[in-house]
């Protein structure tokens, strides 16, 4: 193990420069200058992670693949969770199926919760009164999406 290399007194210091952690901690593992991380390999990882989880459901009529149909249909104005389990095409799914695929939609990363341009969560008043947080596709579902089509059209032109 290696000691943390976060030094607080330090001028200028904005965290451990192994791990850019911005609190005190004692220890990590080795890393080579090969495996260290940087922004552009937490995204690449990423990507390759929501694109698996898209090829995965994509093109199927599983739970999961049919709310993000749904999210895809609603474009940039989104759908709550109300929303959904109100949703015609959701009809003979439960509450209780609908909320969970959501939720694992945006564990992997294929869905987001929308944003004003100020970072505010955007909250829409659902059927009991209350507020509730809109859900819209990513950015990185968005392009897989286009991918797939350009795919498809190629292939059928």
């Amino acid at each position: 193990m290696q000691p943390h290399l976060f030094t607080p007194d330090s001028p200028g210091s904005t965290g451990c420069a192994t791990c850019m952690m911005g609190e005190r901690h004692r220890f990590h593992t080795p890393v080579t200058t090969r495996e260290q991380v940087t922004p552009a390999r937490v995204n690449a990882r990423l990507d390759r992670e929501v694109d698996a989880a898209f090829h995965e459901l994509w093109g199927t009529n599983g739970p999961r693949a049919r709310v993000l149909y749904q999210l895809v249909i609603a474009n940039r104005a989104g759908a709550t969770d109300d929303e959904l389990t109100t949703n015609p095409e959701l009809a003979d799914l439960s509450e209780n199926t609908i909320r969970p695929r959501r939720t694992e939609l945006a564990d992997a990363g294929l869905v987001v919760r929308l944003t004003r341009d100020d970072g505010a969560l955007v909250k829409r008043t659902t059927r009991t009164g209350s507020k509730a947080q809109v859900w819209v596709i990513s950015e990185a579902c968005r392009r897989l999406i286009a991918a797939d089509n350009a795919r498809t059209s190629q292939a059928a032109g």
